[in-house]
Order: C-alpha cells, then sequence, then structure tokens
C-alpha cells in the first residue's frame, strides 16, 4: 500500500526503503526557510538603516518652501480633489502620481530597501511636475529647485552595511 508523501512508504515503493530522502528534503526545506527568515530579517535592518538615513533628508525637502507656491510637493493629488485644486486634468498627463507626503510615509515605515529607490520617487514628482506645469511656471521651477538642492546639498551615499552591522 502506498501512502501520502507525508506518511510512511512501502519498503521497494517511491524510491526511499528507509525514509533518508525524505529527511534530508525536510532538513533541507528547514535549512530553506531559516535562511529565508535570515534574508528577511536582514532585509527589514538594512530598510530601517535607509530608513535613518533618509529621514533628515525627506524632512529638509518637506521644510523648503517657494515664495508663491509654499511647498506643492506635500499636497497628495488624487482623482477626487484634482478639479477642486485646479487640475481637473492633472491624470490625463500624470499616470504614476508622486509627493512628498507618500514619501516621508515610506520613510516613517521603512519601506525604502535602499536610497536608489528614494530617488527614483523624488524624481519622478520632479518630473511630473515640470511635465504637467509648463517652462517658466513657478511648480515647474521650484521642481528643479527641489532637484538641484536634493543632489548639491542633500543627497546622501548608500550605506554599505556588513551582516555584523546590519545584525
Amino acid at each position: 500500500r502506498i501512502f501520502c508523501s507525508r506518511g510512511p512508504r512501502s519498503p521497494g515503493v517511491g524510491g526511499d526503503d528507509d525514509g533518508v530522502g525524505e529527511k534530508r528534503r525536510r532538513k533541507r526545506s528547514l535549512k530553506d526557510r531559516e535562511n529565508k527568515r535570515f534574508e528577511h530579517i536582514l532585509l527589514k535592518r538594512k530598510a530601517k538603516a535607509i530608513s535613518e538615513l533618509l529621514t533628515p533628508v525627506v524632512t529638509k525637502l518637506w521644510e523648503m518652501n517657494d515664495t508663491q507656491y509654499g511647498n506643492p510637493f506635500r499636497m497628495v493629488v488624487d482623482r477626487n480633489n484634482a478639479p477642486t485644486l485646479g487640475i481637473p486634468d492633472y491624470f490625463d498627463i500624470v499616470s504614476k502620481p508622486m509627493n512628498l507626503t507618500w514619501m516621508r510615509e515610506k520613510v516613517k515605515k521603512h519601506e525604502y530597501q535602499n536610497v536608489a529607490a528614494f530617488e527614483e520617487d523624488l524624481k519622478l514628482m520632479v518630473d511630473n511636475a515640470q511635465k504637467y506645469n509648463p517652462v517658466g511656471h513657478g511648480v515647474h521651477t521650484f521642481a528643479q529647485t527641489v532637484l538641484d538642492k536634493y543632489e548639491n546639498d542633500f543627497r546622501v551615499a548608500e550605506p554599505l552595511l556588513s551582516e555584523d552591522e546590519v545584525l
């Protein structure tokens, strides 16, 4: 009689006559799970370290102000509020919105796995502003100011963390 893969097998049926192969598979599976768990812990700790690095950066970006518009990048634009903000066609032009509010939340929640991901969001936010607002418009100009300020004054290097530092 043949049992399911979790149960014992009859000698000579299905390969292993002493269960050694099954034990090896279980050990390997346990080791794989332990490795994945360890990798997950390392990623979480690295994300926390990245957040600690980015917190002052996103705070400085948040505090920047344009004389005419304040800081328009703090505002979340969605399909519901775009018409009331006077930009009803925003989503006809911008397909993937980004703003400092979302970026700040991602930093607080340790969602950035590396500095490059933060920079991608920052560049997306700037690109959206410059795509929607024509050259010469205050928001278009301020977007470039924000990017320049980041690149020249706020940019941080990706930390090179050893396992000892992460642990």
